[in-house]
């Protein structure tokens, strides 16, 4: 079987291909703990609500809190770490596959946003960063408990601001 490239043919792709790429441009993906996420009250492990926002235990644990006696437990930084090599090598595959026609700009950047989402989540886990200690101050470990930080972190595709 053959294919022939006429000159009509060439310059669909190439359309294609230039629309795609000016939609890749106006895009991006995203993946951490979004707004409408952050911004719902936190539970606690007894189920009561508490006085935080999710973003904002998730602020104190990405970055630490010596006042309160809360180390750093990053998730988010040390996932981008972790994974952006193979996160590189990803973009470098779904580039090729919207050069190819297989994937939208949009697609291809889902995929990207759910691959950085999962980085993040196996922060939480023992495959990833490892366990987070337990608190000094307060018995239980209310994050794993509830999961309601876990639970938070999404991905989505959006336009650049």
């Amino acid at each position: 079987m053959s294919v022939k490239i006429t000159e009509k043919t060439r310059g669909d792709l190439y359309e294609r291909l230039k629309s795609e790429l000016k939609a890749m441009e106006k895009l991006e993906a995203v993946a951490g703990i979004l707004a409408k996420d952050g911004a719902v009250t936190k539970k606690d492990s007894d189920g009561k609500k508490s006085k935080y926002k999710v973003i904002d235990v998730g602020v104190v644990h990405e970055f630490g809190y010596p006042e309160g006696n809360i180390p750093e437990r990053s998730f988010v930084r040390s996932a981008e770490k972790a994974a952006s090599g193979e996160l590189s090598r990803l973009t470098e595959d779904l580039l090729l596959d919207v050069i190819k026609g297989d994937l939208t700009a949009e697609e291809a950047l889902g995929v990207l946003g759910e691959e950085a989402r999962n980085a993040i989540l196996m922060q939480f886990s023992s495959r990833g960063r490892g366990t987070w200690d337990a608190l000094k101050h307060r018995s239980g470990m209310p994050l794993q408990d509830t999961g309601q930080l876990m639970q938070s972190i999404h991905s989505q595709v959006r336009r650049k601001k």
